[in-house]
């Protein structure tokens, strides 16, 4: 059974012809079970810091379990357990995997603030070389990196709905517009103008995530 505090979603993608996919950063690390055929693969994705591409082939089907961001995962245990027996797949990631409350009341307030790491820490209440040691230790990133993607996801979200590049600039805290563009571009390799017609990528937006 689907532990519903480290599992947020469960995703499944397949494709009639061959096809290049982007898969957006998305502050989650997922199990991906690939079968084509009678072959079978099974692995644990790292957690992304800009887009990439996927080729998919006619024939291949991939199911995913998406994690809450922060989950630790033994990864070498589960994917042992994995191997010696592929059935029942969610009960070995209960197993395998744990969400840290500390760490999801973290990352919670990571997503909703705006500005740096120090008043991060301050706001949660510890020390800034607490908050980075405990971010580094249980998801291998720093605060930074969370606060980025973060504001990034958010921007791409409000370009999707049409808002001025210069009001969203302004509302999300970089320095101009044009540092706007420059970080929609590192995370999501295209331009703002680009994105807003990429219904692909924004749709990924939506879904369960960072």
């Amino acid at each position: 059974m689907v532990n519903p505090d480290t599992v947020i979603d469960i995703w499944h993608s397949s494709v009639t012809e061959l096809a290049t996919l982007s898969v957006v950063p998305d502050g989650c690390r997922d199990v991906i079970v690939t079968e084509e055929g009678e072959g079978r693969a099974v692995h644990v994705s790292p957690l992304y810091a800009n887009t990439i591409q996927v080729e998919m082939r006619p024939g291949v089907v991939m199911m995913g379990f998406r994690f809450a961001p922060g989950t630790s995962i033994n990864e070498a245990g589960l994917l042992s357990a994995i191997r010696e027996s592929p059935n029942d797949i969610a009960d070995k990631i209960a197993v395998f995997t744990h969400l840290c409350p500390n760490v999801a009341e973290i990352l919670a307030q990571t997503r909703i603030h705006q500005g740096k790491t120090s008043s991060l820490a301050s706001t949660l209440g510890v020390s800034e070389r607490t908050l980075q040691r405990c971010l580094s230790r249980e998801t291998g990133t720093s605060p930074v990196f969370w606060l980025q993607l973060a504001r990034a996801r958010q921007s791409a979200l409000s370009i999707g709905e049409g808002k001025p590049l210069c009001d969203i600039a302004f509302d999300e805290g970089y320095a101009d517009q044009a540092h706007l563009t420059r970080e929609i571009k590192r995370w999501f390799g295209v331009t703002p103008t680009v994105l807003k017609g990429r219904h692909d990528l924004l749709s990924q937006l939506t879904a369960p995530g960072f």
